[in-house]
């Protein structure tokens, strides 16, 4: 059966073994005349609890901990790594998503501005056919009529009816219901000529979609008959043929000219159908709508200067009367761009057509053109896509960061589990030698071995004991009670060198059992350091009680106090030094952490329970000060305590 070997008490002399569940105390004691009396006695000892020793061995093990990290790492990598694709796809279906929503927006301003001017037109073109020759009379009742039922009356004030065929002046004719001959006014200049050199024979049309289209002097058709109207894009006129005195082919023609007024047209028609159609879009796009020529002409435009530069950018633009053409991502002037039939632009297209004038391929044409506001819309989207990488990557950074928080929080906790398992065995060691020393020397008066001589020895032994109890309670409490925050310390001048003296005093019985030679250098005029007298003469105890411990057979220990400066500052420093184990270079970071007790002391059986350096520590700073530690394996250690002068200077 295993036994175990325990320090028994010097003053009872002897030596406790610890055979199975039972204690046999092999006591020597004293008896008259110097001879000893020898009493074996068996004790019951408890064993130690299936639940300690299980979790015990878990924590030894360290199961799991060596390639949690790496594990949890690689699966963050891979979730990374889809996560980029993802973003990287979300930003292709958002930049086609982007493309379509403008280029949506830009067929409905089209639409409307459409609509708006095909009532116009429908309210004024005669009802009857192409042969019908038009009376004045007519066409002011119908503009009268217009002007009542339209929001829009001011975009019209009068028309005129000119014969393709007639040398003389165009017929003025006015809401009113008057109607006169009148020459053209400045806005129109330059018409007639243009009207002249049009050719409108059916064989002449151009198809919309066409290659040719756009060719010098060849209007482009979408309506048929009495329904064909054109609009003078650089005059802001509307354009309507009727053919008159016989086939189309041999016909001539009778124009209804109306003139738009231009600064209604700019200044309310467009900014009106700006926001309604292109409202929502307005936080994130620049609009302009822009006379697309060599030398473009803003008509209107949603930031001031947009679209009034040769070399303007844009993300889209939308020709508003032809074929439809949508160029992506050019410049002006207008490049060709992609001809939409009509049919595929919109379920919700205007009542008809109305042709753009064209007389050669570089014409002015109004077109609606959109830049987004952060330069273009492959830099929205890029930075979309960086804005969403960072968010993302942002997340996993934070996760990463908590795992690797939660593995060390965890390792620390498996770690501080263990110092608390070895401290509650070295406690329950510490616990259980002066009890059973007790307990053997009550048995032993009990039983009647002890004579009457031997009984203030046995009394002593107990009050030792007992003392030693109640110092390593006293211990644990004060830990528990600076840990918690309730200890209070009261901060007042320190005489260093009478404290050192007072320790030493105390620990008298210790120091002479050991052998130990003290060493003492506390001059008498030492400056009086800023402390609590109890809590400094606690920390030098622990301090030269550590000393005692571990200092080897060299028996010597030096208590030094002196002045020294720290960063400019001077301080009361009071330092225990001895010659013993030593401590190594991997050790003297964690010789402060609670329950602490370095794996050589242990397998030297030198008793403790891992409180005494950092309860030391916990005080000196609660004292505003400082401890510090030099050490060498195999040639001793210092502790140096550093405290703040009393004066505030040394």
């Amino acid at each position: 059966m295993p036994r175990t070997c325990w320090p028994f008490p010097a003053s009872l002399g002897g030596k406790v073994i610890l055979t199975g569940g039972l204690f046999t105390g092999n006591l020597h004691v004293p008896g008259p005349g110097g001879r000893y009396t020898r009493m074996t006695q068996d004790v019951p000892v408890l064993p130690a609890p299936r639940s300690f020793l299980i979790m015990n061995f878990l924590l030894k093990k360290n199961l799991g901990s060596a390639w949690l990290i790496p594990l949890l790492g690689a699966i963050l990598a891979v979730l990374a790594s889809w996560q980029y694709r993802s973003t990287e796809q979300v930003s292709e279906a958002t930049a086609r998503d982007m493309e379509d929503s403008l280029r949506s927006a830009l067929f409905d301003f089209r639409h409307a501005l459409e609509r708006d001017l095909s009532h116009l037109c429908l309210a004024l073109q005669s009802k009857g056919g192409d042969s019908e020759v038009e009376r004045p009379r007519d066409v002011s009742h119908r503009l009268n009529q217009w002007r009542q039922t339209t929001q829009h009356s001011a975009l019209v004030s009068d028309v005129f009816l000119w014969d393709s065929f007639s040398q003389g002046e165009p017929i003025l004719i006015t809401p009113a219901g008057t109607h006169k001959s009148s020459a053209w006014p400045p806005s129109l200049a330059g018409l007639t000529a243009e009207l002249r050199n049009s050719s409108l024979d059916s064989d002449d049309a151009v198809p919309a979609g066409s290659p040719m289209a756009g060719a010098p002097n060849k209007p482009l058709f979408f309506g048929e008959g009495s329904r064909l109207w054109m609009l003078d894009q650089k005059r802001l006129a509307l354009l309507h043929p009727t053919f008159v005195g016989g086939e189309r082919e041999t016909a001539h023609i009778i124009w209804l000219v109306v003139p738009l007024e231009r600064e209604y047209f700019t200044r309310n028609l467009l900014p009106e159908l700006a926001k309604r159609q292109l409202g929502g879009h307005s936080a994130n796009y620049k609009v302009a709508v822009v006379l697309d020529g060599m030398a473009p002409a803003v008509l209107y435009a949603s930031e001031v200067g947009f679209g009034s530069s040769p070399n303007s950018v844009f993300d889209a633009r939308l020709n508003l009367f032809g074929p439809p053409s949508l160029v992506r991502g050019k410049s002006l002037p207008h490049a060709g761009g992609v001809v939409i039939p009509a049919s595929a632009e919109s379920a919700d297209v205007a009542p008809l057509f109305i042709n753009p004038l064209v007389q050669s391929p570089g014409a002015p044409a109004l077109a609606v053109i959109a830049q987004h506001r952060q330069g273009s819309l492959e830099v929205a989207v890029a930075r979309l896509h960086e804005r969403n990488l960072a968010v993302s990557f942002g997340v996993f950074g934070v996760l990463a960061i908590t795992l690797t928080l939660i593995v060390i929080t965890s390792q620390h906790a498996r770690n501080l589990a263990r110092m608390q398992m070895d401290f509650v065995a070295g406690v329950s060691h510490e616990l259980r030698t002066p009890l059973t020393a007790i307990l053997l020397a009550a048995k032993n008066l009990e039983d009647g071995v002890v004579g009457t001589n031997g009984l203030a020895r046995y009394g002593a032994a107990i009050k030792n004991q007992a003392a030693q109890l109640s110092g390593l309670v006293e211990e644990i409490l004060l830990f528990s009670e600076t840990h918690s925050g309730y200890h209070v310390y009261k901060i007042e001048p320190v005489d260093v060198t009478l404290g050192i003296q007072n320790t030493l005093e105390s620990l008298a019985p210790l120091i002479d059992s050991t052998g130990v030679m003290i060493e003492e250098d506390a001059p008498p005029d030492l400056p009086l350091a800023l402390g609590d007298t109890a809590a400094f003469s606690q920390c030098l105890q622990n301090l030269i009680t550590n000393s005692l411990k571990y200092g080897g057979d060299n028996k010597w220990i030096g208590v030094r106090a002196f002045v020294s400066e720290n960063g400019g500052k001077k301080e009361i420093c009071t330092s225990v030094e001895d010659r013993g184990l030593g401590i190594g270079n991997g050790e003297l970071k964690q010789i402060f952490e609670p329950f602490y007790r370095s794996p050589e002391v242990v397998a030297a059986q030198i008793h403790g329970n891992g409180l005494g350096l950092p309860l030391t520590k916990t005080m000196v700073e609660a004292m505003r000060g400082r401890i510090t530690v030099s050490s060498q394996p195999g040639k001793g250690s210092t502790f140096t305590i550093h405290l703040r002068p009393a004066n505030g200077a040394a």
